[in-house]
């Protein structure tokens, strides 16, 4: 209920499997091959990260692939 009444004043989560690492949204936590992803991209998240409107309020520790 939390999560439903926040989405309704702007906030997002941020990361999504297959995105494009950005480090301005991002935080790498470390990198591993990916068979048919190519270089840079989200390989898995290990914590979710979020923005609210236009602020990042936590970045998303993600996996990147090499």
């Amino acid at each position: 209920m939390l999560l439903d009444v926040l989405k309704k004043h702007g906030l997002v989560p941020v990361g999504q499997v297959g995105q494009a690492f950005d480090p301005n949204d991002h935080e790498a936590v470390g990198q591993e091959e990916a068979e048919g992803m190519e270089p840079g991209l989200i390989v898995r998240i290990m914590q979710k990260g979020y923005r609210l409107n236009e602020h990042l309020l936590r970045p998303a520790r993600v996996i990147v692939s090499r």
